[in-house]
């Protein structure tokens, strides 16, 4: 549905373009990725319309290089479906360099670690460690060998938020037993 006259114009920013880019990422992101936005292996993905990761990609996407003959990254291979942009033209901005794959990734690492310790801190203290790592497997159908990556990661998480809650309180007690408490705290 491409409208070119009128005030319908805005429409063609919103729709899907059957143009889509390759980026490497781990096939533990990719599963996270399919399952959190219930889309099936095998299709190119798609992302959200103004979801923050295709905001992400948006602004890694550059032009072809001239020797470009395309990108061989074997289960690392992901595809990713472009919308129709405002600010630029997707038939001519549609590479992603690796490094800018790389910065990718990092993006869409960032987005699994802060569901995965906000879903963590809402049960841990019902469930336990290990089960709380099996139910966030069993939820987006992990395998065993990812085991070991989601309990380090939930052994991190546990230890900053312990080092972060000691912190606070030994400042709150030096504030208390401040001299110049009345400059800190006026009461």
């Amino acid at each position: 549905m491409l409208i070119l006259e009128g005030e319908n114009t805005h429409i063609i920013r919103h729709m899907a373009s059957g143009i889509f880019t390759t980026v490497k990422l781990e096939p533990f992101f990719q599963q996270f990725l399919r399952v959190q936005f219930e889309q099936a292996d095998g299709e190119v993905f798609k992302f959200p319309k103004g979801h923050n990761l295709n905001s992400r990609l948006n602004l890694v996407l550059t032009r072809e290089p001239f020797n470009f003959n395309g990108h061989h990254y074997g289960e690392y291979e992901f595809k990713v479906g472009l919308y129709y942009a405002s600010d630029f033209d997707i038939r001519q901005k549609n590479y992603v360099s690796p490094r800018q794959a790389r910065s990718f990734a990092g993006y869409v690492r960032d987005f699994h670690n802060m569901l995965f310790h906000e879903f963590y801190a809402r049960r841990f203290k019902l469930l336990g460690h290990k089960e709380t790592v099996y139910l966030w497997m069993e939820t987006y159908d992990f395998d065993e060998s990812s085991y070991e990556r989601l309990e380090r990661e939930a052994r991190r998480y546990r230890r900053k938020n312990i080092n972060r809650k000691y912190y606070e309180r030994t400042k709150l007690i030096n504030v208390k037993s401040s001299p110049v408490q009345e400059a800190v705290c006026p009461v």
